[in-house]
């Protein structure tokens, strides 16, 4: 796995220690971008929440998604490359699927979300200390 996705793997996974969480649901179209190296998981640009979602447990990590979206994400994102396994949910089922693979663990979210922690603003201070290639890129966006 590239070194910085690596990194920020293991920076989530200290907050989930540090706030007492089991496993962490991602929602966020900015933080799911951050955590796979700018990878999309929105259809509509008018939500802060994409349809995509990644969950963080303590033996797995996965990318929950419908089976319309899914074709694409595997195609176009390169998710599995980075570890992440495929939850596939029928695009018309009721079931998310969070609950089945994060049952009996203490869940937070990125956002308000069902019976777990709003870890939003943690997570916005994690993505607000860009690494030495982010500053980087940064600054030539900047110039």
């Amino acid at each position: 796995m590239n070194p910085e996705l690596a990194y920020k793997e293991k920076r989530v996974r200290a907050l989930m220690e540090q706030k007492g969480l089991d496993a962490l649901l991602i929602r966020g179209v900015s933080t799911f971008a951050w955590l796979t190296g700018g990878a999309s998981n929105f259809v509509s640009v008018n939500s802060a929440d994409g349809n995509s979602w990644l969950l963080y447990t303590p033996q797995a990590k996965y990318v929950i998604c419908n089976n319309i979206e899914a074709t694409r994400l595997q195609a176009e994102e390169e998710l599995e490359a980075q570890g992440f396994q495929f939850e596939i949910i029928p695009w018309e089922a009721s079931d998310d699927g969070v609950g089945r693979l994060a049952h009996g663990l203490t869940l937070g979210a990125d956002g308000v979300y069902p019976n777990a922690q709003n870890v939003a603003g943690d997570l916005a201070r994690e993505r607000a200390l860009l690494m030495e290639g982010e500053r980087d890129l940064l600054r030539r966006l900047a110039t």
